[in-house]
């Protein structure tokens, strides 16, 4: 892993942890610490994957790292037919974040 992220951010790269309720079912504050620590510069909170309670304590952890926050919907077309494409759970008190790393990755 922190071979990856090294390959990305000398590229110009911003890692960020995907959906991490779909693979991670506890301790997901310390799986993304240790993935900070190594370079992972982000979460995407909001995901299809995540309820919203789930989303909202990665949110506060992920702010309070001062880490990216970043959304994605997941759609893979007939793979995933409930899912629309930008689909994602987010409130306007999440947009400043959300812009923060839109700009970050516009750079």
């Amino acid at each position: 892993m922190s071979k990856m992220v090294e390959v990305m951010r000398h590229n110009g790269g911003i890692p960020i942890l995907a959906h991490i309720g779909a693979n991670i079912k506890q301790d997901h504050n310390q799986v993304i610490d240790n993935m900070l620590k190594i370079g992972v510069m982000g979460v995407e909170v909001f995901s299809s994957y995540h309820s919203p309670e789930l989303a909202n304590r990665l949110y506060e952890f992920t702010v309070g790292r001062s880490a990216f926050v970043t959304c994605g919907s997941d759609f893979h077309g007939r793979n995933k037919p409930k899912i629309e494409v930008g689909q994602c759970a987010y409130g306007p008190q999440h947009i400043a974040e959300i812009r923060r790393f839109v700009a970050a990755a516009s750079a």
